[in-house]
């Protein structure tokens, strides 16, 4: 066919105009994915939202993960709202830590803080790395738990500040239900406020020991939708994880972002309002992972943010923590090879469920398939659990059940006749604590005890012995025999004759102390006569009146154990002599009248 000159400009003009229209539609669409990927129609969501990533410079790697990760997560029925920030992202490299060191067991490490603002307009500010500082970027221990968790409705779970298993510290980002304008976080630029955000970035160098990266996250979150000024979907609170390579891509499964508007299996109500209109929601603590087996020996980079809203009135704070290989809560071996233990693979996430295949000794054949098994084992044996999750992302966790023993044990402490017993009994598995004591004393008075502190039992002087046989609630037992001495005690005895009033009785003194002791000091109370108390070795008493009186002994020896003897005696009345006459005379008789 042939075209005259007309109908080639003709042809020309509708090929530009047409091009014009669809690179502007592409442009549109572009800016369109950027903010919002969720509403471009299915056949375009990938290549115009890839498109409108790499005109900003973002990796072809880190365009496929981020693509990915949003499949993944419109998937599970959540909304996607997720640019890639790889770019900006990339960390100023410093001294690289060890897997191990990310847990902050030891403090910070090389972990480098970045606080910032995340602002309506711009998004988030960054400033320059600087070491963490508290209030923003905290490490936690102890045993406290969020205390907006649990939430209001029986069974809601809590929020532990320390992740369990992971060690004695956690991570936490972001002040605890603290909103960017409470937190004193303003936009500078635009001189309006701000949410606040918090960015912590480590680089580590991956060897043959860490390809098992295992994380744990929680966090509180204020849902703003209801909130009297608007919020977009950019403005929401959130968090996010990822691991960067060396180039600044963003590794497959190992992205994570969460919005506080998001709706998904897993999140609680918490038990207070804050900020309003509504309580904020949390994620309880929940395992991760992602395989590295294809890094080793490369430097890898960890990357975590926090930020409220930018419009600085809701908050989020989040926690964190990491392991490399196994996590100690997760195992539970048994106390000798001929019972089972019990090995325990990460809870599947409702959002994001996980299935699992056990593998025992680098045996190709799986030995389970459900999260928990327990199998008989020996010394030497290792398991690795293969965890596979709907997203398509593969991680494993190692164990390597060390079979354990209890230890009995207890202290003593020796008064004369009397023995305190203290259980210091223990059990080197925190899952499988001591749960019973039975306790035997030979010749002790009483003879046998079931409480963990038994106290004082009397025993006679001499070699004693005691046997305390304890068992762990899981089964397990152990024995321990002690022998001790009982101090001798002294023996206080004495006599001391009857008498009359007036009269002094001298006391006899009899007592005595076994051999190769001796007494140091008597103590005589003789309340009825006088003296009324001595402490001389037989000193002698009188009574001015007749009756009964008692009189009592105390020795003491020289390890300062003491013995009592106690006598009565009777005390006779004083004779009064008298006699009367009469006046005669001289040579007369006289007669005496005894008065006696």
């Amino acid at each position: 066919m042939f075209f005259s000159c007309r109908n080639l400009r003709l042809l020309r003009n509708f090929i530009f105009t047409f091009s014009f229209c669809l690179l502007l539609s592409f442009t549109l669409l572009a800016q369109t994915a950027l903010r919002n990927p969720d509403t471009l129609p299915l056949d375009k969501a990938t290549t115009e939202y890839r498109m409108s990533l790499k005109s900003q410079g973002v990796p072809d790697k880190a365009i496929d993960n981020i693509i990915f990760q949003n499949d993944q997560i419109k998937a599970q029925g959540r909304r996607v709202n997720i640019y890639s920030s790889a770019r900006q992202h990339q960390p100023v490299p410093t001294t690289c830590a060890r897997c191990q060191d990310l847990g902050v067991e030891t403090g910070w490490s090389a972990w480098q803080a970045q606080p910032g603002v995340n602002a309506q307009l711009q998004g988030l500010l960054m400033n320059p790395v600087t070491t963490p500082f508290n209030p923003r970027f905290a490490i936690t221990s102890g045993t406290g738990i969020d205390p907006l968790t649990p939430g209001p409705n029986p069974g809601d779970p809590a929020i532990p500040v320390v992740a369990p298993g992971f060690g004695n510290n956690s991570i936490m980002l972001g002040e605890w239900a603290t909103a960017g304008q409470q937190g004193g976080c303003i936009d500078t630029l635009n001189n309006i406020p701000a949410g606040c955000a918090e960015r912590l970035v480590c680089p580590f160098t991956v060897n043959t020991l860490d390809t098992s990266f295992v994380y744990a996250y929680a966090f509180v979150m204020e849902n703003p939708l209801n909130a009297q000024n608007p919020h977009t979907a950019e403005n929401m609170p959130y968090i996010e994880f990822m691991i960067l390579d060396h180039n600044g891509d963003t590794l497959p499964c190992a992205y994570q972002r969460y919005l506080a508007n998001q709706t998904f299996a897993g999140q609680y109500e918490a038990n207070a309002i804050i900020n309003g209109p509504s309580a904020p929601t949390y994620k309880p603590w929940t395992i991760e992972g992602v395989n590295l087996s294809g890094y080793a020996g490369q430097t890898l980079t960890v990357v975590i943010t926090n930020a409220d809203c930018q419009l600085g009135g809701h908050f989020a704070h989040s926690y964190w923590d990491f392991s490399c290989g196994s996590v100690s809560n997760l195992i539970r071996p048994n106390c000798n090879s001929n019972r089972p233990d019990t090995l325990i693979a990460p809870p599947s996430d409702p959002g994001n469920p996980y299935t699992y295949l056990w593998f025992k000794n680098n045996n190709p054949s799986p030995v389970g398939t459900s999260q928990i098994i327990t199998p008989l084992t020996q010394n030497g044996d290792t398991f690795v659990v293969k965890v596979s999750t709907v997203s398509g992302c593969n991680w494993y966790v190692s164990y390597v059940p060390q079979h354990y023993s209890i230890q009995a044990g207890f202290g003593t402490g020796t008064s004369c006749s009397q023995v305190t017993f203290n259980d210091n009994s223990i059990s080197p598995n925190s899952s499988d604590p001591i749960a019973a004591w039975q306790w035997t004393f030979a010749g002790g008075t009483p003879s046998n005890s079931s409480s963990q502190n038994p106290g004082a039992v009397t025993f006679p002087s001499g070699n004693a012995s005691a046997t305390l046989i304890v068992s762990s609630s899981g089964g397990c037992l152990d024995t321990f025999v002690q022998q001790f001495v009982v101090p001798p005690l002294p023996l206080s005895g004495f006599s001391i004759p009857n008498g009359c009033a007036g009269s002094l009785l001298q006391t006899v003194n009899n007592s005595s102390a076994t051999q190769g002791d001796t007494i140091t000091s008597y103590a005589w109370f003789n309340p009825s006569g006088a003296p009324s108390f001595s402490n001389l070795q037989q000193p002698g008493f009188t009574y001015n009146n007749s009756g009964n009186a008692i009189i009592t002994l105390v020795v003491t020896n020289r390890n300062g154990c003491t013995d009592t003897s106690q006598q009565q005696i009777a005390i006779a009345a004083k004779p009064d002599a008298a006699f009367a006459t009469t006046s005669v005379c001289l040579g007369s008789d006289v007669t005496i009248q005894n008065n006696t």
